[in-house]
């Protein structure tokens, strides 16, 4: 957001503040304590910060290792059979023209890998396409069949509100039996929204955001469903 807009803003909020302090002097006459309110109100909008970064520095320190319950079966090459997912959205449909796209997943999936369209900017959105790794080719299909899937479950609040968590899920379908999970955090929260939509400070700073921690299931994949990969051929 250009700072022509966001300055007067701020301007503002510092002058609200300071007629609050005004009103409270005047009616305690303690100018400690009408300093205290007015400090307290300009940082009012950033308190949700502190605790942000201490449970972020928490869960990097002790939580965010992924849990493995126990191991999908493995061929002689090392691969698992199928894989459907659906944590993140698919490439365009000229990706699937290239080699490239299906020696992503053949090194560790022998048969095919399927994944719903979540993209709600995509035409397709919605769809399930699953890719033939054996012979190159792709088609949309009714309903995934693979033997295991990615799974996200529903967001969780976490503590008070201040960040969400997002547990995702490895499971074998045949049996319907979870394999590993991760999680993922994330800062947004109730807290932020006068911050980033009144004081429009919404944008990706390191004072005023806290990222969230994405690599959950990037550690948990590494150790569960490439487990037995002994060569990756890209």
């Amino acid at each position: 957001m250009s700072g022509l807009i966001v300055f007067p803003i701020l301007l503002i909020f510092v002058f609200c503040a300071y007629i609050i302090y005004r009103i409270t002097f005047y009616f305690t006459q303690k100018k400690r304590l009408s300093r205290i309110v007015f400090a307290f109100v300009l940082f009012l909008p950033f308190l949700d910060l502190i605790p942000q970064k201490i449970i972020k520095t928490y869960y990097q320190l002790f939580l965010m290792e992924p849990t493995v319950y126990s191991y999908p079966e493995f061929d002689k090459d090392g691969k698992i059979h199928s894989l459907s997912m659906e944590v993140r959205s698919l490439f365009g449909e000229y990706k699937f023209e290239n080699d490239e796209i299906y020696k992503s997943y053949s090194y560790y999936i022998s048969n095919f890998f399927e994944q719903k369209n979540i993209s709600s900017y995509s035409k397709n959105y919605g769809k399930k396409l699953r890719l033939n790794l054996k012979d190159k080719t792709y088609a949309y299909v009714q309903e995934l069949k693979a033997k295991y899937a990615v799974k996200k479950l529903p967001k969780e609040n976490g503590f008070l509100g201040v960040y969400k968590i997002r547990r995702i899920q490895i499971v074998d379908t045949a049996n319907n039996k979870v394999l590993g999970e991760s999680m993922n955090i994330n800062f947004e929260s109730d807290y932020g929204y006068f911050r980033d939509k009144v004081l429009l400070l919404g944008f990706r700073s390191p004072v005023t955001m806290v990222d969230g921690i994405y690599s959950g299931y990037g550690r948990l994949k590494k150790l569960l469903l490439t487990k037995g990969v002994k060569k990756v051929n890209k």
